[in-house]
């Protein structure tokens, strides 16, 4: 699918330290995707939309598998379009298994369509024809999972961390086996010194019977 011409503007214009929001869509409803993008932008956010997403060579599965594991939202756009894709059903599906929080948007005129995964999940209806009745909604949806969600460690303190852990267990390993040494070091010592106490005991106690005969 061809991105629109902002599409890589905004991507490269959004910052990649805030928060993530992935948008699972169908990519027939462009133009409303775009207002949501604006919306998730408005709040501060980096919004994702596969489409837009442009890598030649790299496999479409991959780049929406990792997409979903560096979001930190899961963002639902369910139009009749979109509750028909199997893309947004699967997109959906691993988000839940990675514990990422969901919010669905959804269509009035969908009425009570089932939602499939997201049947029983916190949704905004919103009007085709006045999304901006709608904007207040999607912000404080977006906030309040965005504040619930887990504190994420970047990868780079974790590496990180490792050496200091490995460096750590080295010394202590390190000292055990020292302090191993010298107890048996004065082990031997204690050993020594009481045999030649007892030594010069026994000679001396032979010594003096002699001198008595």
């Amino acid at each position: 699918m061809i991105a629109n011409p902002g599409d890589e503007e905004r991507q490269l214009a959004t910052p990649q330290s805030s928060s993530s929001v992935f948008i699972s869509q169908a990519s027939t409803d462009r133009a409303l995707v775009n207002w949501v993008c604006d919306q998730v932008e408005a709040m501060g956010m980096c919004p994702y939309v596969a489409q837009q997403d442009i890598r030649p060579g790299v496999p479409i599965e991959l780049k929406i598998r990792e997409a979903i594991a560096e979001a930190d939202v899961l963002l639902a756009v369910l139009t009749s379009d979109g509750t028909g894709s199997s893309y947004v059903q699967q997109e959906i599906g691993a988000a839940r298994m990675a514990g990422k929080p969901v919010l669905a948007l959804v269509d009035r005129q969908l009425g009570s369509t089932s939602l499939g995964m997201l049947d029983g999940i916190e949704q905004i209806r919103f009007d085709p024809e006045d999304l901006a009745a709608v904007s207040a909604d999607l912000t404080a949806g977006l906030r309040t999972l965005d504040k619930g969600r887990p504190a994420h460690v970047p990868p780079a303190l974790l590496v990180g961390a490792q050496p200091a852990l490995q460096l750590h267990l080295g010394l202590h390993v390190q000292l055990t086996a020292g302090q191993v040494l010298v107890g048996l070091i004065f082990l031997v010592a204690a050993f020594g010194l009481a045999f030649y106490l007892l030594s010069d005991r026994h000679g001396g106690t032979a010594s003096a019977a002699t001198a008595n005969a």
